[in-house]
C-alpha cells in the first residue's frame, strides 16, 4: 500500500511538472479604436502587460516584481489605424528574462497601454490610451486582439477637510524649459499617530521631548534620531560647537535666525 502510494507521489509531481513546462507563443494585436482615434498622438511609447491572473488592471501595478512581466518598446511610424504586433520577433524592451515565443501555459491578465503624454512622468498620466484588462488561459499558441479603447482621465481627489491639493507653476523649471511646467502633490494633514477612533496619540511635541531624553546635552540635537539629524544637516554651528537647534528644546519657540539659515535647503525655493 505504501509502495502505491509512493508512485502515485512521484507520477503526480513529474506529471506537474511536465504541465509547468509547456509553453506557447503569444502575439498581440492592438490597434486605437475609431472611437478614440482622435485623441491618439504619434510620438509615444507602447506597453504591454502580461501579469498573474486577477482582477487589478495590470497597467496600475508597476512596482518591481515578477507577477507582471512588462515589454515596451518607441514604435516608429504608426498611426494607430494599423496593427502594432507584440511577438518574440520584436525588439522589445522587457523587465523579465522572458520572450513572447516560451510563456508558460497558465491563466494571464493582459493589457496594453499608449504613453504619449511628455508633462508627467508617470505612464498612467491623463491623456494616454489603454486597453481592457483581458484574462485570459494560455493553452496553445494564441493571437489575441486587444485594441486600445479607453483614455486616461484626469485624477480628482475627493473633497476633504484634511486632503490640501498643491498645484503650482515652477518658475525655475519653466525657464530650464521653455515653457509652463507645473509641480503636483496632494497633502494629509494629519497628527502623525492616532488611534483607531482618530484621537491623537503621538505629536510632535512628544517626539522632540523623546530626543531630548535620548542626547547625552539633554536635548533633541545630540539624540541620534530623526530631529537631531536634521538639526546637524542644516543649523550652522553654535558656540557649544554643537549645529543651533531651530525649535527650543522645551518650549518649542522657533529661533528665526537659524530658520532663515535651514531656507537655502528648502527645496520650494528652487523649483
Amino acid at each position: 500500500m505504501r509502495k502505491n502510494i509512493f508512485f502515485y507521489l512521484i507520477f503526480s509531481l513529474l506529471y506537474i511538472c511536465e504541465l509547468s513546462a509547456q509553453t506557447s507563443s503569444l502575439q498581440i494585436s492592438t490597434t486605437v479604436s475609431k472611437e478614440i482615434l482622435r485623441d491618439f498622438q504619434s510620438k509615444g511609447r507602447i506597453f504591454l502587460f502580461i501579469a498573474d491572473g486577477s482582477n487589478r488592471e495590470p497597467r496600475l501595478n508597476t512596482w518591481p516584481n515578477k507577477s507582471n512581466r512588462i515589454f515596451a518598446t518607441n514604435p516608429e511610424n504608426w498611426n494607430g489605424a494599423e496593427p502594432f504586433i507584440f511577438d518574440g520577433t520584436a525588439s522589445l524592451n522587457k523587465s523579465v528574462d522572458l520572450s513572447l515565443n516560451n510563456l508558460p501555459n497558465v491563466k494571464y491578465t493582459i493589457q496594453v497601454l499608449w504613453d504619449q503624454d511628455f508633462k508627467e512622468s508617470r505612464i498612467n498620466a491623463p491623456g494616454n490610451l489603454y486597453s481592457e484588462a483581458l484574462n485570459v488561459e494560455i493553452k496553445e499558441n494564441a493571437t489575441i486582439d486587444l485594441p486600445l479603447t479607453k483614455v486616461v482621465g484626469p485624477e480628482e481627489l475627493a473633497e476633504h477637510k484634511l486632503l490640501k491639493k498643491v498645484d503650482t507653476k515652477s518658475e525655475v523649471l519653466s525657464a530650464s524649459w521653455g515653457k509652463e511646467m507645473r509641480l503636483k502633490a496632494a497633502v494629509i494633514l494629519r497628527l502623525l499617530v492616532r488611534n483607531i477612533t482618530g484621537e491623537p496619540i503621538l505629536s510632535q511635541k512628544d517626539f522632540i521631548q523623546l530626543e531630548n531624553v535620548l542626547g547625552y546635552s539633554d536635548t533633541y540635537v545630540t539624540s541620534g534620531g530623526q530631529f537631531s539629524a536634521f538639526t546637524a544637516l542644516f543649523s550652522p554651528k553654535g558656540d557649544d560647537g554643537l549645529p543651533k537647534p531651530m525649535l527650543d528644546p522645551v518650549t518649542g519657540k522657533i529661533d528665526r535666525e537659524v530658520a532663515e539659515y535651514w531656507r537655502k535647503y528648502d527645496l520650494k525655493d528652487y523649483v
